[in-house]
């Protein structure tokens, strides 16, 4: 990120600057895999200057600038209805449900052809590109563990409609949320398809709930809260969706994408265990302890001051919590980390380790009662990760 780009609403990319910096300087012996990382790069800066320039827009200057560059996508992203209404008659309406659209990008390097063309929308049967069917059901169930949890109606939590596009660019080895849609890359010589994990959707939508709440400042730990609470809530939709608990969980985000065996990104019980010798990228620099926090300047290089590093801090402070209380994550430790993502009288833009551990310490207590079990977890947990 540019130094004049806006550090509150970055793009938000699954794959950290450093893995890309890395496979980039791998590949000065190997042109592919050279022009591979150089391209993810170019786009994701282009990508982050759209996404500044959107937030400063009003509702009419952004409204043009998506009729010329992205057609179609002006009237997907139309306001949806946020609550089911009661006819005169006394029946409810249907339930809510997402609205989906999965476009393919076709490989396109060139942002203004996006979305790209629509080939799967809500209602409609699957397709025979496995990628937007991937999608397609992997937005549908993070769309069902937000509204069936936490009663939120998408990611703004007023219906916006979930845009992807699938099949960007050429050797583009990441995904992301921009701000008003989500684009997955095909992958290269290190990572594969994106869209096989389903934390990986998980998360970036995720990016697109904590945008529309705290929107946390893309910098250092309130930056890396922003990342952790993508992988909480990533890990969490997945942990739902296939019927895993606190104890039978892996805890492993992204473990499907790399190429190889034995390779995640990044692992929440084991921070700096999700990859060790791997040929490219070597070690995962994680720390999972405040004692190991890695002081970094708000660069690209820098990662923004540590903001993928340093999540492994709150991230392993969450897996111990919910551990510690067992079962189902989300009925107890989820419930109490999104309560206070949504408290903006205890986290805002600015927010630091600290403030995260005082506000789900704070949650704990209302929602389950001053010295219950809940709270204890969430003291020990932050305990033990050095807050």
């Amino acid at each position: 990120m540019c130094n004049n780009c806006s550090i509150r609403n970055p793009i938000h990319c699954i794959i950290p600057p450093y893995m890309v910096d890395k496979i980039e300087v791998a590949g000065a012996t190997r042109r592919s895999l050279f022009e591979g990382s150089v391209n993810t790069k170019f786009n994701a800066e282009l990508f982050r200057k759209k996404r500044t320039l959107l937030t400063e827009m009003n509702g009419k200057q952004m409204k043009a600038v998506l009729t010329t560059s992205v057609g179609n996508l002006v009237q997907a992203l139309a306001p949806a209805k946020t609550a089911a209404k009661t006819s005169k008659a006394g029946k409810k309406a249907p339930k809510l449900k997402p609205k989906r659209m999965v476009y393919d990008a076709k490989n396109t390097n060139d942002q203004k052809d996006l979305p790209g063309k629509l080939m799967r929308k809500e209602g409609q049967k699957p397709v025979k590109d496995k990628d937007v069917n991937n999608i397609y059901d992997n937005c549908g169930h993070t769309w069902d563990f937000y509204y069936n949890e936490f009663k939120r109606n998408s990611v703004d939590g007023k219906g916006l409609p979930l845009i992807n596009s699938v099949h960007f660019g050429t050797n583009f080895g990441n995904a992301f949320w921009e701000g008003t849609q989500m684009v997955y890359g095909d992958g290269d010589q290190v990572f594969k398809s994106f869209t096989t994990d389903i934390d990986i959707t998980g998360h970036e939508l995720t990016h697109g709930v904590v945008q529309y709440e705290a929107s946390f400042e893309y910098v250092a730990q309130s930056g890396a809260i922003n990342e952790s609470m993508a992988d909480v809530f990533g890990i969490m939709v997945r942990q739902m969706t296939l019927g895993e608990d606190a104890g039978s969980s892996d805890w492993l985000i992204g473990r499907t994408c790399m190429r190889g065996t034995g390779y995640a990104l990044r692992s929440m019980k084991e921070p700096g265990a999700a990859f060790k010798n791997h040929p490219i990228l070597g070690n995962d620099p994680q720390p999972g302890h405040m004692k190991d926090y890695a002081t970094l300047p708000n660069t690209r290089n820098g990662d923004y001051g540590g903001v993928h590093i340093n999540s492994g801090i709150p991230n392993h402070a969450f897996y111990l919590t919910a551990v510690e209380l067992g079962g189902k994550p989300w009925l107890a430790a989820g419930k109490i980390w999104y309560q206070a993502l949504c408290d903006e009288t205890l986290l805002n833009s600015t927010s630091q380790f600290t403030d995260l551990a005082n506000a789900t310490t704070v949650k704990a207590g209302t929602l389950f009662g001053a010295g219950s079990a809940q709270e204890k977890a969430v003291k020990k947990a932050w305990k033990a990760v050095g807050l």
